[in-house]
């Protein structure tokens, strides 16, 4: 057993590397992977949303002819944890980011939509654009917030 932990092993002086046969590389192969989902997500089918850092069982696949600069760009299907969609998403280093190719909205993809009509349509109004733009956990806090009563304060002396 402790033969299998050493850091270098026994070469005869008759091994000849050349001779080793190397594995084929398979460009179309997909690897199962485990993995969180990198951005929130809603599914196009039954509506689910699957927020940012749940995990999921993957393919990774290599995006060919798709690159850049050198970079290999990867594709990941998972499946919707409800209706068993199938969802698309690849790696965009361009951007340092990830695009949803199919099966899914990405949940950013509201938030930016309401400043594009903004900025194309400047008659629109923000407050009409405010529940897509608003952050529910702000509106959250600012609720509890102006609720919350400061409790009564006790004094040194006891009475």
């Amino acid at each position: 057993m402790g033969e299998r932990k050493v850091l270098n092993r026994y070469f005869p002086p008759d091994f000849d590397p050349l001779l080793v046969p190397k594995r084929k590389y398979d460009p179309y192969k997909q690897v199962e992977v485990r993995m969180m989902i990198p951005f929130s997500l809603q599914c196009i089918k039954c509506g689910e949303y699957m927020y940012r850092g749940k995990k999921f069982n993957s393919r990774k696949e290599d995006v060919i002819g798709d690159d850049y600069l050198g970079i290999k760009k990867y594709r990941f299907y998972i499946k919707c944890c409800v209706c068993n969609n199938e969802i698309a998403f690849k790696t965009d280093p361009k951007n340092q980011d990830y695009v949803c190719e199919s099966g899914a909205w990405s949940a950013s993809f509201v938030f930016f939509a309401s400043f594009a009509l903004v900025a194309f349509f400047p008659s629109v109004a923000p407050s009409t654009l405010r529940p897509l733009v608003a952050r529910p956990r702000a509106r959250r806090r600012r609720r509890h917030g102006a609720s919350r009563v400061a409790p009564p304060r006790r004094s040194a002396v006891c009475p």
